[in-house]
């Protein structure tokens, strides 16, 4: 973005936000928005062939408000843009298209020939988003058949959402990253109170979400966050608080389809009441390679003792999912955390102050390709732990 300072342009002395963007140099530059409510009848669309920001006075100084349900707030279209200090507000009514968004990130089908579009270094920073009549941040893809009706045709790279919120949508959900899209990172930012999924991530890789909030659904049949084919996301010290009765989500965490890898899920805390069915779930159908949960704590608000939920739902087709330490608090005092159809290779290290062997029958145990000396499993149809001690030329599995 250094090019982006040379040229500083205040907006209100243009006709428009966007005869100010369209103005600036082939070599980019910042427009800026001066505190105040700027009422917007069209979408703002950032410039597709240069670097340009779109800066305010703050927060809650600059308000971009739009009163039309069926268009989106603001287009970004190319590498190098930046939304800065900004509240975008919709006009909280609903609407029967597919726009209305607050944020679109990407390139549609009709933008931009094949091959997709690749936009780099995305950057929104302290920016608020809220009641829209879809999505609040949508990232475009290049595949249409994950979003049909959409028709994306750009990927997006290293780009990060810092100290932003996003909240008080009207339908669907919050945010969207769509196939293709990769190393995205989402720092200190809180989403939530919303209609719909608050975080959704189809066929996306490297995706870190670090620090911030989910919290306070407005309705019970959506989770909080929502896995689909994703591989290497990661979720670090970050708080899934559900405060809402009696319409508290069902689950925290789902993960669905048929190819998942490397979910890690570090240090997060998970507040729920006791209705809430489950914190990570992966049900039946779907596959996850590689999932570890890290000192998850769990702080359940009930004043009896925690019985019909679980914790913890693993489909028993599901493999490689491990949960190290670990705490579920209630008001009544620490309880053990539960787990619910544990796969026979789920892994459980000191939860609940015990370590727990993949428990698998000698025919399952058998059907492993990726056996190494050392590996250790409980044999249920010879109630034996066994270690393996040879793979070559045979493979040699001995009572401990």
């Amino acid at each position: 973005m250094a090019d982006v300072a040379h040229t500083w342009l205040d907006s209100s002395n243009f006709p428009s936000i966007q005869n100010a963007l369209d103005s600036l140099p082939s070599y980019g530059g910042c427009v800026y928005v001066p505190a105040g409510t700027w009422v917007q009848n069209a979408t703002i669309v950032m410039p597709k062939d240069r670097p340009a920001a779109l800066v305010g006075a703050g927060v809650g100084a600059t308000r971009l408000f739009w009163s039309n349900p069926d268009i989106d707030c603001i287009r970004v279209m190319s590498s190098e843009s930046r939304l800065q200090c900004l509240s975008i507000q919709g006009p909280n009514r609903p609407t029967s298209t597919t726009v209305g968004r607050g944020i679109v990130v990407g390139r549609l089908a009709a933008e931009q020939t094949s091959p997709p579009s690749i936009l780099r270094n995305v950057v929104l920073r302290d920016v608020q988003v809220m009641h829209t009549a879809r999505w609040a941040l949508y990232v475009l893809g290049a595949d249409p058949a994950v979003d049909p009706g959409v028709d994306g045709n750009s990927v997006s790279i290293l780009c990060r959402v810092e100290d932003c919120s996003f909240g008080f949508n009207v339908a669907v959900g919050l945010i969207r990253v769509n196939a293709g899209n990769v190393s995205w990172t989402f720092d200190n930012c809180n989403i939530g109170s919303q209609k719909g999924v608050m975080m959704q991530l189809v066929q996306t890789a490297n995706i870190r979400i670090v620090s911030g909030a989910f919290d306070n659904p407005l309705e019970d049949t959506q989770p909080f966050v929502l896995l689909d084919r994703v591989a290497a996301v990661h979720f670090d010290t970050v708080d899934f608080e559900n405060q809402v009765t009696p319409n508290p989500k069902q689950f925290f965490i789902k993960v669905i389809g048929t190819l998942n890898y490397a979910i890690l899920v570090n240090n997060c805390v998970f507040g729920r009441t006791a209705t809430v069915a489950k914190v990570v779930q992966v049900p039946s159908g779907a596959a996850v390679h590689t999932m570890a949960i890290i000192n998850p704590r769990i702080l359940l608000n009930v004043m009896s003792a925690p019985t019909g939920t679980d914790d913890f739902d693993f489909s028993t087709e599901n493999s490689e999912i491990t949960v190290i330490g670990g705490l579920l608090a209630t008001t009544r005092g620490p309880s053990p955390i539960r787990i619910l159809n544990a796969s026979p290779r789920t892994v459980l290290a000191n939860v609940n102050n015990r370590f727990r062997l993949p428990r698998v029958t000698t025919a399952e145990r058998d059907t492993f390709t990726d056996r190494e000396p050392g590996d250790m499993v409980f044999n249920t149809t010879t109630n034996r732990a066994q270690v393996c001690t040879q793979v070559s030329p045979s493979v040699v599995w001995s009572d401990l």
